[in-house]
Formats: structure tokens, C-alpha cells, sequence
């Protein structure tokens, strides 16, 4: 799959949105401003007809079932001319914690913010994130080798919502740490 064939889903994705998928999106505490903000240069949210595939993955499907599309992008790609979107993911708004990617490239949401130095809010799902206006990290892959414990190990300070989501992401950083082979000088 190309670039351009994921910049065409979620343009796709983006124009099936109707007002009751806003609506949806303002019951899961998104306010259409948080929309807007992220909006400005591209298509960001949309919805499609999804068959989850295995291993956290879906594809379109006509037979398949109602998802919010979210485009995951690295902003600083759209200076250079590009549009910077290099995975999508999908949720129900029904069950906004259950979420799939369309490439399986992406390891967070707001990934970009890790590069600054100011503390980072990180939330639970991709519907927290738009409700952040994209200011703020939603890690996507919570798999032991995921990149992003390495990426959370040496990036800003992180701000929680709640000790449990706190909890989560420092055990799952502390299983991925890599120890170098320790033993006892003779």
C-alpha cells in the first residue's frame, strides 16, 4: 500500500462524514473546535465500513462495520510538500479503547510532541486525542517490543489523567528495558 493509496481512504473516509458522526464524536467528549484545530491542512478524522484483519489491523469491507478513521501524521513532513500521513487507525465510537491500524506503522498518536521539551499529556485512547486537539500522545502499539518505550524512556516528562494509566505505561517502559549482561568481576 503507497502513500497515496492511504491519502485516498482518508480522503475517502473523510467525505462519508454526517452529523451524526459528529455527534458521536461530541459523546465521546470531542469538541468540534478540537476538530477544527486539527483539520487545517488535511482530512484528520472520517468514517468507513472496516473487517479487522488480525494482529491489531483492519481494512475496508463493505460487510464489515462502522469505524472512526483517524489519520496518524507527522506534521513537520507537510514543510517538505508531503502529506505526512503514514498509518490510519480505526475505533468504534461505541468502544473507543479497541482501536486497529490500517499499515501497522504507527506506534502513537502525537508521536511528533515526544521531540519537544515541555511536559507531554499522554491519554488513554485515539478519541482522547482528538478531544486534545492533537496535543497530547495516545500511544497505539502496546506491544513489549513497541518503539514507543524507548521513544517515552528519553522524551519529555509525561502528565497522566489517572495513577492507572500511569501505572500502565511505566510497567509496560520498565518490561521493555534492555539490560546489558551483569556479572561479578573475579
Amino acid at each position: 500500500m503507497t502513500g497515496a493509496d492511504l491519502l485516498a481512504e482518508m480522503e475517502a473516509a473523510a467525505e462519508r462524514m454526517r452529523s451524526i458522526h459528529f455527534e458521536g464524536l461530541k459523546a465521546l467528549g470531542v469538541p468540534m473546535a478540537a476538530l477544527g484545530s486539527l483539520s487545517g491542512c488535511q482530512h484528520t478524522v472520517g468514517m468507513a465500513t472496516i473487517e479487522d484483519v488480525g494482529q491489531g489491523l483492519f481494512q475496508p469491507s463493505p460487510d464489515g462495520f462502522p469505524a472512526c478513521i483517524v489519520a496518524v501524521v507527522w506534521p513537520e513532513a507537510r514543510r517538505f510538500g508531503d502529506a505526512g500521513l503514514f498509518d490510519l487507525v480505526a475505533f468504534r465510537s461505541g468502544d473507543p479503547r479497541k482501536w486497529w491500524l490500517r499499515r501497522g506503522s504507527a506506534y502513537a498518536l502525537g508521536e511528533h510532541l515526544l521531540d519537544q521539551p515541555a511536559p507531554l499529556r499522554v491519554v488513554r485512547t485515539p478519541a482522547d486525542w482528538l478531544a486534545a486537539g492533537g496535543n497530547a500522545l495516545c500511544v497505539l502499539d502496546w506491544s513489549e517490543n513497541s518503539p514507543a518505550w524507548s521513544a517515552l524512556r528519553v522524551g519529555p516528562p509525561l502528565l497522566f489523567p489517572d495513577d492507572a494509566l500511569r501505572q500502565q505505561v511505566r510497567a509496560s517502559i520498565v518490561r521493555a528495558a534492555w539490560l546489558p549482561q551483569m556479572e561479578i568481576a573475579a
